[in-house]
This record gives C-alpha cells, sequence and structure tokens, in this order.
C-alpha cells in the first residue's frame, strides 16, 4: 500500500492495514469490502513443484471468496494494475478506512486477521457474538472482545490454544445455529 501510495497510485487503498504478503493475498485472493485482489491482479509469477519459473495471467485464474484457484506452485511474484490517482485522495480513503479498522478491530494486540470466511448471506462475526462467544480463552489465546472473528494474543498464546480455540469456535457456533464456519487462514503443518 505504501509502495503505491508514494507513486500516486490507486487500487490498493484495501489493503491498508491487512497483515501479510503480497503472494498471500494473491493465493487467498485478500480483501476487504472495499476491495480484494482479483480486483488489481494482472499476472501471477509462480514456481512449480518442478522448479519451473511460470507467468500466468490473471484472466487465465478462477477467483473465490478468499480463495484465487491457482496451478501447484509457490507464488514469487505479482503484477498489479493500479490506476494514477491524485495522492490526497488516496490518502483521504486510506485513512478513512483504517480509521474504521481501528474502531472495529483488535489491531493493538496480536492476531492473525479475520480467521473465518463469512459464511452466504451472514458474518462469521455476528454468529460467534451471538453465540455468547466473545472473551471465550484457551490459554493466552482470545475470541476478541472487540471484534468476535479474531482471536488475540493475551500473553504467550501457542500454535495448538489458538487451534483449540478455532474448534470450539466451530462447535458451538454449528450447535447454536447449524453453521459450519470455515477457516480464512492457512494452516500449515
Amino acid at each position: 500500500m505504501q509502495f503505491a501510495l508514494g507513486r500516486s497510485l490507486s487500487g490498493m487503498e484495501w489493503a491498508a492495514g491487512i497483515p501479510g504478503t503480497v503472494g498471500g493475498g494473491v493465493v487467498m485472493n485478500a480483501g476487504t469490502r472495499l476491495g480484494d485482489m482479483q480486483d488489481v491482479l494482472a499476472a501471477v509469477d509462480l514456481v512449480t513443484p518442478y522448479g519451473k519459473r511460470k507467468r500466468i495471467e490473471a484472466s487465465m485464474l478462477s477467483f473465490l471468496y478468499r480463495k484465487t484457484i491457482l496451478p501447484k506452485g509457490i507464488v514469487v511474484g505479482a503484477w498489479l494494475q493500479l490506476r494514477s490517482a491524485a495522492k490526497g485522495a488516496i490518502q483521504s480513503v486510506t485513512k478513512e478506512y483504517l480509521q474504521y479498522r481501528k474502531a472495529t478491530q483488535p489491531l493493538t494486540l496480536p492476531n492473525a486477521g479475520s480467521v473465518f470466511k463469512n459464511p452466504t448471506g451472514d458474518s462469521a462475526g455476528r454468529l460467534i457474538e451471538a453465540a455468547g462467544l466473545k472473551g471465550l480463552r484457551v490459554g493466552g489465546a482470545e475470541v476478541s472482545s472487540k471484534h468476535a472473528n479474531f482471536i488475540v494474543n493475551r500473553g504467550a498464546a501457542t500454535a495448538e490454544q489458538v487451534l483449540m480455540l478455532v474448534q470450539k469456535v466451530r462447535e458451538q457456533v454449528a450447535r447454536k445455529f447449524g453453521v459450519r464456519l470455515q477457516l480464512e487462514w492457512k494452516v500449515i503443518g
């Protein structure tokens, strides 16, 4: 985002404050209510499992909610199609959105962003909150009291504790509402 802003390029304002990398953003079709990666992606450069570098035009890819259908490999580059705009206009949209995020998300505590994808026609955060799970803890991992679709680290939370809390949230939301929440995160290992 800062790179684009410094060059008066618009189109990435939605990414302000999102933790992660460009490659991760491509793989997950990262986004917010303002837009997502598929809106700006022109091409992807990846290395196949056989070590071959391959460029794929975005028009050859399929995009889903928080997922891009890619061939097997590792994303090592992305070409974004941005547009020129007045730096002040870009800063204004970015500032407004960051203020919204600060007011509604637990950005002052360690977290890995939104935990669950929003089910069709609903919000994961609303379901978790309606199930009475804000503040639920496993060790140092806690369902945020500010936004229920975030798990924050209240101290020395381990990955195991976070994943145990994820499972508890899934089970309780499924029991109460019959909705099986899908992870937005990618868990490796």
